[in-house]
């Protein structure tokens, strides 16, 4: 009979410990993958899952009845970080609930086009509570309520970037007190609006759009607005400020100051209203813009 094979060689301590902190390793990088993916869920705006409860699912309230993708954010402690894609234009017949999760609103039809939120006339669009807020794709339109908001609010402490979106015809003008036609973004956080149009909406203060918190627009196109004061974009509050660069302001007015009356100042046949801030302008279509107490504004062009 042929005699038994060799034992395999022992497996030097060095080499043995080695072969197992590689298995760690990589065994925590799949529960790192597993948990990434678990926290980017992308929900479904279709015939089963209204876009009501697609907020909710993201925002992790259990008390959902639709038939929607689960939302990441299963404790509703504002930790998701969820995608919600519109499948059709929608009018609402409701409010929508408020937004307090980290959410990207996509509007994009596939084909290079972007769905409709419209409020009908009677409701406003998105309020945003905290965390970030993407709006991307989308046109939101004829936004109103009697509170003092129209298209868009964004509470204090959100951040809220607006993308290649359209903000149209919301009108505030019978609201007394209204503030931000278009976009009101409140308290602390951001806002960025980047190659979108902010036109036709209407309001006591800022009509395309009203911010105190630091406000960022670029590559954007802000007209036909209407206010008691800064037609197109009103700023306020001792730690907000704004810069916008490459981006076109015109044909916006106001019954008092920014926009088409009397007071301010003129840069370029653009009307802008400042009060003690560090202002420099170049090569910017400016007009109707009022800002009042913000740390400073910038307003250029770069090629």
């Amino acid at each position: 009979p042929h005699p038994p094979p060799p034992p395999p060689p022992a497996m030097s301590p060095k080499r043995w410990t080695l072969r197992r902190f590689v298995k760690a390793v990589l065994i925590a990088l799949a529960i790192l993958l597993s948990a990434s993916r678990a926290f980017a869920a992308t929900i479904r705006v279709d015939a089963t899952c209204t876009l009501a409860q697609a907020i909710n699912e993201a925002n992790g309230w259990t008390n959902n009845t639709g038939d929607c993708e689960p939302g990441t954010d299963a404790g509703g402690g504002n930790d998701g970080d969820d995608t919600i894609l519109l499948g059709a234009d929608i009018t609402l017949t409701s409010s929508l609930p408020f937004i307090i999760s980290n959410i990207t609103i996509d509007g994009s039809d596939g084909s290079g086009g972007r769905y409709t939120i419209s409020g009908g006339g009677q409701y406003g669009l998105i309020w945003h509570d905290h965390n970030t807020l993407r709006l991307q794709n989308l046109i939101l339109s004829n936004g109103i309520t009697n509170t003092l908001y129209g298209a868009v609010y964004s509470d204090s402490g959100g951040s809220l970037t607006i993308h290649n979106s359209l903000i149209i015809n919301s009108d505030l003008s019978g609201v007394s007190g209204s503030k931000g036609g278009g976009v009101y973004k409140d308290g602390s956080g951001s806002l960025t609006i980047t190659e979108s149009v902010i036109r036709g909406n209407k309001a006591g203060l800022g009509g395309g759009v009203y911010s105190e918190s630091p406000t960022t627009i670029s590559r954007s196109a802000i007209y036909s607005n209407s206010a008691g004061s800064g037609g197109a974009v009103y700023i306020i509050d001792e730690d907000s400020s704004l810069a916008i660069t490459n981006s076109t302001i015109y044909s916006n007015t106001a019954t008092s100051a920014g926009g088409g009356g009397a007071k301010g100042r003129v840069f370029q046949g653009g009307l802008v209203r400042t009060q003690g801030l560090d202002q420099r302008v170049s090569r910017c279509r400016a007009g109707g813009l009022r800002l009042v107490g913000g740390r400073a504004a910038r307003i250029g062009w770069r090629g």
